[in-house]
């Protein structure tokens, strides 16, 4: 993974979620069920401390309804960047791209063989992007969703090949299958390094 790129962020301390770390697991003000650093059923943080990001561009994440919301890596980017991130547990995808919306300004992040990579996009093109999709689903429940009518008309695009260094390993699937965390981390890496340059 490259670190220059981590190395210009402006990181919060690590301090709030060394002490949660250090203590037992806490309960979920919500819903009372015990957690470690956050509830991934009411995706609340259990440190009150936790730094908040405004996006450039907007987030929706299509979480499969039967995939373990505690597996997900996703979850966190709601927490982190609330106005900015929606999270839908769904099978049928609503429509993403509102009528009269340039058809430019929603992408879906996925590397199919006609997706666009974003180290090679102009200026002009990232700058029309105003939100990206992810799907946060198994690879064959991933297909399901390419099938439907207001995900497959998006425009596709990717990343540069990048190995996973998730704690969770697929099993089956290559090191450059990325968590859904790890892809969007490296979206907006690549969205603010070809922007900026």
């Amino acid at each position: 993974m490259d670190d220059s790129f981590i190395k210009r962020l402006n990181l919060d301390s690590f301090e709030p979620l060394e002490k949660l770390n250090e203590s037992d697991r806490g309960v979920c003000p919500k819903c009372k069920a015990k957690r470690k650093f956050y509830c991934y059923d009411c995706m609340m943080s259990l440190n009150e401390d936790i730094p908040h990001l405004k996006l450039p561009v907007d987030v929706t994440v299509i979480r499969h309804p039967k995939e373990k919301k505690s597996k997900s890596s996703i979850i966190p980017s709601k927490l982190l960047a609330p106005e900015n991130v929606e999270i839908l547990h769904t099978i049928e995808v609503p429509e993403l791209l509102k009528e009269g919306e340039d058809p430019e300004s929603v992408v879906l992040m996925f590397p199919s063989e006609h997706a666009t990579e974003i180290s090679t996009m102009s200026k002009e093109d990232l700058t029309k992007i105003k939100r990206v999709v992810l799907i946060d689903s198994t690879w064959s429940q991933t297909r399901y969703y390419l099938r439907q009518d207001t995900i497959k008309n998006l425009k596709h695009i990717k990343i540069n090949t990048e190995k996973t260094v998730f704690w969770r390993y697929q099993k089956g699937e290559e090191d450059t299958s990325l968590s859904t965390i790890e892809a969007l981390y490296f979206f907006f890496r690549d969205y603010e390094s070809n922007l900026h340059h």
